[in-house]
């Protein structure tokens, strides 16, 4: 089993997505592009710090958009306009 660091270095060596990266398919082509132009900046940020958490927590964040992107009825009610009814309005502390 490889890293994720080493799954993440495979993104440029090899032209088959690596297992537990595999989501980074089910992006619209916009988030790809989105995703790999920030991808390059996080992985600089990796190399020159070598602190893994930002990246992972990119990662997390990008896998989210995966899962919404993969389920387009998901994303269509997400983005869908809701109707929260009436509302009052908050009296604010003079």
């Amino acid at each position: 089993m490889t890293t994720l660091i080493e799954q993440t270095r495979e993104l440029w060596e090899r032209d088959e997505l690596p297992e537990g990266l595999r989501w980074i398919g089910d992006l619209t082509p916009r988030h790809q592009r989105l995703f790999y132009g920030d991808l390059q900046y996080q992985w600089g940020r990796y190399c020159a710090s070598q602190d893994v958490k930002p990246l992972l927590a990119f990662l997390e964040d990008w896998q989210a958009t995966a899962e919404v992107d993969g389920h387009p009825e998901l994303a269509a009610y997400l983005l869908s306009p809701k109707d929260h009814g009436e509302f009052e309005e908050w009296k604010t502390a003079s």
